[in-house]
């Protein structure tokens, strides 16, 4: 690593399977394991990891013990939880515990990508729905822009510049 770089944000994804895949499109470094166990060599061989992101029920460890044991041993890693029966009451057991965060299983990929995105600082991407076909947002903005200019009373800078060139 090059003095003064910043090394990439970890992301630790256990158990995700096809639903981590999301994840992927976030500027991050994706470490993903299937087990609990599998978690806890990736936690040995990486000095830091900012967040992870697990099921509460993994094959090899229920009940959140991976959670339990990553906030015990490694208490600065920031924690999301997938929840297959996400109620009020168990959110709050879990978030007790000092999780992060708390969705449950079937939060769509897009959703937990962006809520990632968000727990991490990271700037959201701008869905395709609001740019529309070739990047129309720019066209959007600019009328936007010059909207605003006109309920404030203002001409927008490019009409400004061309009374300037023919008034003399």
């Amino acid at each position: 690593m090059i003095y003064g770089q910043e090394s990439p944000t970890k992301v630790l994804a256990v158990g995700l399977g096809d639903q981590g895949a999301s994840l992927e499109e976030l500027p991050v470094r994706v470490l993903k394991s299937l087990t609990g166990m599998q978690a806890v060599q990736v936690l040995r061989g990486h000095r830091v990891i900012d967040l992870m992101v697990s099921r509460w029920d993994l094959a090899d460890m229920t009940n959140g013990a991976l959670v339990r044991l990553v906030r015990a041993a490694r208490p600065a890693i920031r924690n999301v939880v997938l929840l297959a029966d996400l109620t009020a009451e168990r959110e709050i057991a879990v978030r007790n515990l000092g999780v992060t965060a708390v969705f449950p299983t079937h939060i769509a990929d897009a959703a937990l990508r962006d809520a990632l995105g968000s727990i991490l600082g990271l700037e959201a991407p701008v869905a395709e729905a609001e740019t529309g076909q070739g990047g129309e947002a720019l066209a959007i903005d600019a009328a936007s822009e010059r909207a605003t200019d006109d309920i404030a009373g203002e001409a927008p800078v490019g009409e400004l510049a061309r009374e300037g060139g023919e008034g003399g």
